[in-house]
């Protein structure tokens, strides 16, 4: 006999996030979850700049979507799409789309390290859409010039899109995986033109729920709704996403202003590419780079990360000013200790 306690059913919870499949005990919760939802709607509306003409959807994480937009969409297989490589975070996506479609890179940074981000100067004929990553976080660059084409734009946002000014209006489809500073680990969110629902070529937005995996969705957590609710009230009540972005780029600014000083750092990344959420860089000498490691350790400086290739990543959303200033000043300590006789590594 069928335990009606576990029994599944749908809720129909209006535009933002058209099924919510959950327990009967959390019956008493869907009017709750619906004007929760109803909240999130509004606010994400105003805090983008976005009108009717987007819909706005929230989506579980489940195990068979792996982070991948693409099983999300169910694209069809012979589908062949374009994406632009400039970074870790548009390299995962390449792995992901090649499980689902066929992939044409066409244009790549790797081989300088991902110091630059590569323009769209070839298209091929035969493409459904183009991918793009406004931001790769790990290699310190941003997408600053998108390509005018008449063919949809699919956006990868995850990283900056609570924290700089994205022309949204100019992507078909804007996506971000949750795990950043506003919308929680267990969350995808998806913004699509409206427009594009209806003359897609990818079967699954003909429906303006996208589609939905009812077998393997375990429902939209509450207190990750409630999480990503609090996060978009207190960005609107601090100056929105245009107050985040000029928090970032000041502190941006006074950190690559010491990079470019300090003769015992640089950073490789093209100036016209720098992102100011995370600022990638190196020491002059590779035999200073444990002695600058043990200087932040001695001065309790926990905002730099340091990865096996030498270089070294600060994350300006996740440091307060309070904390860059203090970096400056150890950066600015190291070279004057370094300058000093017998500590000159050459």
């Amino acid at each position: 006999m069928e335990n009606e306690k576990s029994k599944q059913y749908q809720i129909d919870i209006g535009p933002l996030s058209r099924h919510f499949v959950g327990n009967e005990n959390c019956g008493d919760h869907a009017h709750q979850l619906q004007s929760k939802l109803q909240e999130i709607e509004i606010l994400l509306l105003e805090l983008l700049g976005l009108d009717e003409h987007y819909q706005i959807l929230i989506y579980n994480k489940t195990p068979d979507m792996q982070r991948n937009i693409f099983s999300l969409l169910s694209i069809a297989s012979d589908t062949r799409a374009a994406f632009l490589d400039s970074g870790s975070r548009s390299n995962a996506a390449i792995l992901s789309a090649r499980k689902f479609l066929e992939v044409e890179v066409i244009a790549s940074s790797r081989e300088s390290a991902y110091s630059y981000v590569p323009s769209c100067e070839w298209i091929p004929y035969n493409v459904s859409f183009i991918h793009l990553t406004s931001t790769n976080e790990m290699q310190g660059n941003r997408l600053t010039k998108f390509p005018k084409v008449a063919l949809p734009l699919l956006c990868d946002a995850s990283a900056d899109l609570f924290s700089a000014l994205l022309p949204l209006n100019e992507f078909s489809i804007t996506y971000a995986n949750g795990g950043n500073e506003v919308l929680p680990e267990d969350l995808m969110l998806l913004i699509v033109k409206k427009t594009y629902l209806h003359k897609s070529g990818l079967d699954s937005l003909r429906n303006k729920n996208l589609v939905h995996h009812k077998n393997h969705y375990a429902g939209v957590s509450f207190m990750s709704l409630f999480v990503f609710h609090h996060h978009l009230s207190a960005l609107s009540k601090n100056g929105g996403i245009l107050g985040q972005a000029a928090v970032v780029e000041k502190r941006a600014q006074i950190l690559y202003r010491e990079i470019e000083r300090n003769t015992r750092f640089y950073t490789v990344v093209n100036p016209k590419d720098r992102t100011p959420l995370s600022l990638r860089f190196y020491v002059s000498q590779s035999a200073d780079r444990y002695r600058f490691v043990l200087a932040l350790d001695q001065q309790n400086s926990h905002i730099v990360e340091w990865s096996e290739h030498g270089d070294f990543l600060v994350s300006t959303i996740r440091s307060s000013d309070e904390e860059i200033l203090r970096l400056v000043e150890i950066m600015q300590r190291f070279e004057l200790e370094s300058s000093k006789p017998g500590n000159d590594v050459r």
